[in-house]
């Protein structure tokens, strides 16, 4: 078991208050004082939306309860192939996601993947490579 008070997380970032129990692909992190899923979804997969992958694996039925001390186990995000999908006339973001990947708030991760400035503007033909992960 290790501890750190800094730690690298899965996103390569250093996260200051995490402490984690390394294990082979999973690994456990332990719950810090003003912690939510979603910051901790951040913190330690660089995606706030991981969320919900983080309560489904630990079996939270109400996320938005977090004990301090409460030991989650965080696993690996598998890499998911990447998609391409060419704009049809009446798709935004979110019907793409939906679509695409089966959950809505994806529309997020394919602005950054495809580097939207804006993302309520996208044209019939343009083409979004993105992954649903």
């Amino acid at each position: 078991m290790f501890s750190y008070f800094k730690s690298l997380n899965r996103a390569g970032q250093i996260s200051e208050s995490a402490t984690t129990t390394q294990l082979s692909e999973d690994y456990i992190y332990e719950v810090q004082k003003g912690d939510s899923l979603w910051k901790i979804a951040e913190k330690e997969y660089g995606d706030g939306f991981q969320w919900k992958k983080i309560a489904q694996e630990n079996n939270i039925e109400n996320p938005s309860i977090i004990e301090i001390g409460t030991q989650l186990t965080l696993t690996e995000l598998e890499e998911a192939e990447e998609q391409e999908y060419f704009v049809q006339k009446g798709d935004n973001l979110w019907k793409i996601a939906v679509a695409q990947c089966g959950d809505g708030y994806m529309w997020s991760s394919i602005t950054r993947q495809n580097n939207l400035v804006n993302p309520s503007v996208i044209h019939v033909g343009n083409v979004m490579k993105f992954r649903c992960d």
